[in-house]
């Protein structure tokens, strides 16, 4: 009996870990997407500053990659 009752907390404590490791892979791959897109724009800022044109697609492509990216974040 003891045996048994050793087990459930042990599988619930397992399932917490996975749980926890779960949501903060989802936290690392939402931080890597905003970071990639902080220096997507810091980019654009760089590069087209002189071109508004050419600057208003770079920031709304560097978005479009990041609203990718959350998305792949989700599974």
């Amino acid at each position: 009996m003891k045996s048994r009752t050793m087990r459930m907390p042990m599988g619930l404590l397992a399932a917490s870990a996975v749980i926890a490791t779960a949501a903060w892979a989802a936290a690392s791959c939402q931080d890597d997407c905003k970071g990639d897109l902080e220096a997507a724009l810091r980019a654009c800022q760089v590069n087209y500053a002189k071109d508004p044109d050419n600057l208003s697609d770079c920031q709304e492509n560097a978005q479009r990659t990041y609203q990718a990216c959350m998305e792949d974040c989700k599974g």
